[in-house]
């Protein structure tokens, strides 16, 4: 059995050959996204935007904001071979972050509420 570097390594050297073979990276890298991910940009890096090009539609399939973010501080900031995958990842994050400030936003407005409906409970019995 190949490990899983080499053998992804292969796959993409595959499908650069026979673009039909494409769809083969996808299926492997699906299996395990968060294990083969980052061993797909260190084969990125050196066989070109073939596994790039997958990893970010995987990404695209399953969502990862996390993983996304491991793998940001991976990509090179001059690679070509990985610019899709760049933006994808920082397209996530940013969706991510929007998500954690709207979720901040609804819980500062209900603590709000909630204060108000304490001051008045508070004047009510005091009265």
């Amino acid at each position: 059995m190949l490990e899983p570097e080499r053998a992804l390594t292969r796959l993409a050297r595959l499908a650069s050959q026979w673009p039909e073979h494409g769809s083969w990276i996808e299926e492997q890298l699906s299996e395990d996204l968060e294990a083969l991910a980052p061993l797909a940009v260190a084969v990125a890096i050196a066989e070109g935007p073939v596994m790039g090009r997958a990893l970010t539609r995987v990404l695209q399939a399953q969502p990862n904001a996390d993983l996304c973010d491991k793998l940001k501080s991976l990509i090179p900031h001059d690679s070509v071979a990985l610019r899709e995958l760049a933006v994808e990842a920082t397209s996530q994050i940013v969706r991510a972050m929007d998500g954690m400030r709207d979720r901040i936003r609804e819980q500062l407005s209900d603590e709000r509420l909630f204060q108000r409906i304490l001051a008045v409970q508070r004047h009510r019995l005091t009265d």
